[in-house]
Formats: structure tokens, C-alpha cells, sequence
């Protein structure tokens, strides 16, 4: 096992990691590595966890790795190929040189120029659809895995690493609360996504704008009894369009307890379509209680929702032209028309007509 992580190692990957051939996990993620992998990693091939995710890596990835990897994640890079997001067991999200934070789509998402802009979206973390105050929460119930992406309507989420030495086989990604909650806590802290490293949730095809960000938690894997579950800590980091915007956070410290619910709202601007909300797990905290393998960020539920305005009406033209403009267009007809006769009428237009027919008879 070789974890240099978040060590801000610069330059390129050494040729005799390599020589390592017998590593089962091997992490070099969040540093500032660059350049090609080199081709002595072959000698790695057989490590059951590889990640390189967030660093400078570019070139092609190595097709041994595309074809032969298992667990590998290099989301967060600037290779060349990047052909879709998830790849048997690779993770390439956001690993091509457009792909890290800059307000553009990423090209694996494999989605024509949007159709439509989105202006909120809502996710039951780790639970089933809900309708909570009139909002519908959309399912979250992939398995998740160490080097895992999927995608949803407009938002999508990445996971990265594994739970070591734990008690659980397999690794879990979602956990089902396990103590007692406070009175009238809605159904959205039933169930938690998990993630013992790195968790991205990521919204594409957003109107440009300032969007409010809610994220709700509650800490339902300790107790608040006299056992030793009780006495476990968790803490994360949280980071909002590639801004820490929380640091060593605590769902218990900031709720007061355990089995109480705490929503933390963020203010973000969106210019280029896309919203990326990622958890990080630092390495503080404790990782054997109440068991083995219980630590890194846990999120139970993710609203945004625009701050300038409201959603258009979904009662528009099939052209897109919302029902206000039709009327504005209408108005601004019927205006012209009365302006035209008018004109007319003030000509004696009108008054020649009525001479004349008076003439006549």
C-alpha cells in the first residue's frame, strides 16, 4: 500500500513506481503531478485501487488501463481521451483539459448543446424519490463504487476511494440511519450517501445566475447513548465551484447531537452551465467507531434552487416562446392598429366617407 495523498507532490510520476508490483492500493490523488504515466506503471496493473484523481496528468491514457484496470479513478485531469465518463471500472469524469472546474460542461457527459436550461435541482442522497415541501427529490440509490460515475437528469455525482480496513464487505456508499431522529425530521435523513475520500455532485445545462445551495444533513452512524458509537467524530471539507467554502465540518458539532437534521446554505454563481458541489474527506476524525471504515463525508440530501428568478412557466410555446411574450405581442398589435386609425381619422379620412354618403342621399 502506497498513500501519498493531498501531499503536494509536483512534477512527474517516477519511473520506479513501477518497481511496485505488488501494491494493492496505490494513491497519488490531490497533488500536482504532470506529464504522461509513464509506461514502467504497467508494473502496477494489478493493484485492486489506483487513483491519480486531481492532479495536472496529460497525453493519452494508457490503453492497458482502458482495457485491463480495476478500480482506477482519474477524474480531474488533462488527458486527451476522454470518450465517456465512466469506463468498465475507470473513472474519467472531468479528466480531459476541459473538464476541470471552468464553468463548461464536461465533454464525457455525451449530451448534445442543451435543449433546455435547468434553474434548480433537488437529490435524495442515498435514498428514493421524495416530494418534500413540494419539491420532488430525485432517487439517489446507485451503488457507488471506488472509482465510480453516473448520471442523472441534469446532475450528475462522482465517488472516489474505499472504505480500508473496514468490517463491511462490501464497501457501502449508502447508509440507513442507525439512531434515533429528532421529532418531525422529514424522510430525506432516512438514508446518506457515503464516501471515504471524495464526492462530487455536479449540475449541467443551469441558466447563468446566483443559485442558493442547501445542503441537509444529520449524522445518523453514531449514537448519542453511553457505548462507544457514541464517541465517534466526523469531519470534511466542503467545497462549492472549487471553493472551500467549509472546513473541518461536523454534522454533529453544527446540528448539536446526533439524529438531528442541520441544512447549510451557500450562495453560488453559475456562468458557464455548470455547478459543482464536492465533499472532501482530509483524513481527520475517527475511523473505528462505531466500527471500522466509518469516516469521510455524508450528505443526506442536496437543493439548489435559483436566487434571481423564478423558472419560466411551463405552459410556453412548443417554440419556446413563453405565454408573457405571446401577450406582450398581442398587446403591442392591438396597440398599433388603434395608433393607424387614428392617423386616419385625424386626416378626415373617415369624414370624406360620411360627406360622401350624405351627398349621395
Amino acid at each position: 500500500m502506497l498513500i501519498l495523498r493531498s501531499c503536494n507532490i509536483i512534477g512527474r510520476i517516477p519511473d520506479f513506481v513501477g518497481e511496485f508490483s505488488g501494491l494493492k492500493t496505490l494513491d497519488l490523488s490531490f497533488n500536482k503531478l504532470e506529464g504522461e504515466i509513464p509506461d514502467s506503471f504497467l508494473g502496477v496493473k494489478q493493484a485492486a485501487y489506483i487513483y491519480l484523481t486531481g492532479n495536472e496528468l496529460n497525453g493519452s491514457v494508457p490503453d492497458w488501463i482502458i482495457k485491463d484496470g480495476k478500480s482506477v479513478d482519474l477524474s480531474y485531469n488533462n488527458f486527451r481521451n476522454e470518450s465517456s465518463c465512466q469506463q468498465r471500472y475507470i473513472n474519467l469524469f472531468g479528466s480531459a483539459s476541459m473538464g476541470n472546474v471552468s464553468g463548461r460542461t464536461v465533454p464525457c457527459l455525451r449530451i448534445p448543446p442543451c435543449q433546455k436550461k435547468f434553474y434548480s435541482f433537488h437529490i435524495n442522497c442515498g435514498g428514493t424519490e421524495a416530494t418534500i415541501e413540494g419539491n420532488l427529490y430525485e432517487d439517489d440509490t446507485d451503488p457507488a463504487g471506488p472509482s465510480r460515475f453516473y448520471q442523472r437528469s441534469n446532475w450528475a455525482a462522482s465517488t472516489t476511494g474505499h472504505f480500508m480496513d473496514d468490517d463491511r464487505n462490501p464497501d457501502s456508499y449508502i447508509w440507513t440511519n442507525s439512531t434515533k431522529l429528532s421529532a418531525n425530521t422529514s424522510s430525506l435523513y432516512m438514508d446518506a450517501r457515503l464516501s471515504p475520500l471524495s464526492l462530487t455532485y455536479y449540475g449541467f445545462c443551469m441558466e447563468s445566475g446566483n443559485y442558493t445551495v442547501s445542503l441537509h444533513f444529520a449524522e445518523i452512524m453514531f449514537t448519542k447513548d453511553n457505548t462507544s458509537s457514541s464517541l465517534g467524530r466526523r469531519f470534511f471539507d466542503i467545497y462549492i465551484q472549487g471553493k472551500l467554502v467549509q472546513k473541518n465540518f461536523s454534522i454533529q458539532n453544527e446540528a448539536g447531537g446526533v439524529g438531528k437534521a442541520i441544512i447549510k446554505n451557500f450562495t453560488a454563481t453559475v456562468t458557464g452551465g455548470a455547478l459543482e458541489i464536492r465533499f472532501y474527506w482530509a483524513g481527520k476524525g475517527t475511523t473505528g467507531l462505531p466500527v471500522r471504515g466509518v469516516y469521510g463525508p455524508l450528505i443526506s440530501a442536496i437543493s439548489v434552487t435559483s436566487a434571481d428568478f423564478k423558472p419560466p412557466s411551463e405552459n410556453s410555446s412548443s417554440t419556446g416562446t413563453s405565454v408573457g411574450t405571446v401577450v406582450g405581442i398581442v398587446a403591442a398589435a392591438v396597440v398599433f392598429v388603434f395608433l393607424i386609425l387614428g392617423i386616419l381619422w385625424w386626416k378626415g379620412c373617415f369624414g370624406q366617407k360620411i360627406s360622401m354618403s350624405h351627398g349621395i342621399f
